[in-house]
């Protein structure tokens, strides 16, 4: 009988064995997947401001984050891409609806709102909406205008202001995903 329930506990571990085993496997898998196929996303501002970050400090670079994805009622505000971003205040950053090829139309469901230093784009739909950023940072006393055409995107697309015309800005253009 003290056979049997030797047995019995040997199997036990092993079984506790093969979860830890599975749990480290699918913990190596998960990051792979997620790049791969686009199932775990990052949320809007965090994975605007880690982009927007190394932008800073190279201008005139056009770089593209990877795509995330907003929740209904979800939004991304100028001020708070400045507090996660050293060295550019919410005047110094530009949001954009990137109405041109690849950009969102007037009949979406985002809705870009401007106070007087800061702007906010609120995806306004019912279901979650997956979009990517393209981020331009012009550099000192560099127009706008000039980064952009730079990358063949026309300004008159962007809408932003000519903020960079005295301080260093960077120009945020949200796209349609892939």
């Amino acid at each position: 009988m003290a056979i049997n329930q030797k047995g019995q506990a040997f199997s036990a571990f092993k079984l506790l064995i093969a979860a830890v085993i599975a749990v480290a496997i699918l913990g190596i898998l998960m990051p792979i997947l997620s790049q791969v196929t686009g199932i775990i996303t990052k949320a809007p501002g965090e994975e605007i401001s880690m982009v927007l970050a190394n932008q800073v400090g190279n201008p005139g670079n056009y770089t593209v984050t990877n795509e995330f994805t907003f929740k209904p009622n979800e939004g991304v505000s100028t001020m708070a891409l400045a507090a996660g971003t050293p060295g550019l205040s919410a005047d110094q950053i530009c949001l954009s609806l990137g109405e041109g090829k690849g950009g969102w139309d007037d009949s979406s469901n985002f809705v870009l709102t401007a106070g007087d230093e800061m702007q906010n784009v609120q995806w306004t739909g019912a279901a979650n909406q997956t979009a990517r950023a393209g981020i331009l940072c012009a550099g000192d006393g560099e127009t706008a205008e000039d980064a952009l055409g730079t990358y063949g995107k026309d300004a008159a697309d962007i809408d932003c202001p000519d903020a960079c015309e005295d301080s260093r800005c960077c120009i945020v253009i949200l796209q349609r995903p892939r």
